[in-house]
């Protein structure tokens, strides 16, 4: 069994919540996040690619993605996410190394050890003891997890790129 972790440069994310998502109870759940819950997307095809729009994100074309999740900062990764209510938005900071996941040698994708960069479209947010926040109940008593999106109001799937390096270790983490 290996594991796969990603090394990142410093890099600054701002997630933006739906208005309809937040009351004053969810808000204070907002004082102390955790680490974010997201994945990094990447083409399956190498040939495939995102398209960079006039606004500055990217768009997934009609292809298939594979992903990574970062889930536990390492070696003296560093993330930070902090609620901003003037535009109910998560800004998000990381850097470091953080492990996503122990895989089978021959479960690995072989793009994954060459791959550089790849998009966040969106991260579910988790309180500082790593519980996902859940949004109101909605008519039916329903309570999702409470996500947030690169592009404002959207769930179109607009993303930004995030750079990285790949690390595959050959024990379990």
């Amino acid at each position: 069994m290996k594991s796969i972790h990603i090394e990142m440069p410093k890099s600054n994310f701002k997630f933006y919540l739906f208005e309809n998502d937040l009351d004053e109870s969810t808000r204070n759940k907002l004082k102390k996040l955790g680490m974010p819950d997201f994945s990094i997307n990447f083409p399956e095809d190498p040939k495939d690619s995102f398209e960079k729009t006039s606004d500055g994100l990217f768009r997934q074309g009609d292809f298939y993605c594979n992903s990574i999740s970062p889930m536990t900062p390492i070696d003296g990764a560093t993330h930070r996410a902090i609620f901003d209510p003037s535009d109910n938005s998560i800004n998000v900071e990381l850097e470091g190394t953080f492990f996503c996941v122990n895989i089978f040698e021959e479960d690995i994708s072989p793009s994954i050890p060459n791959l550089t960069f790849g998009y966040i479209s969106g991260t579910r947010l988790n309180n500082d003891k790593g519980k996902l926040i859940k949004k109101p109940k909605d008519q039916w008593g329903m309570n999702d997890p409470l996500e947030a999106n690169i592009e404002k109001n959207s769930y179109d799937g607009g993303s930004c790129i995030v750079n990285f390096k790949v690390i595959i270790n050959d024990n379990e983490f």
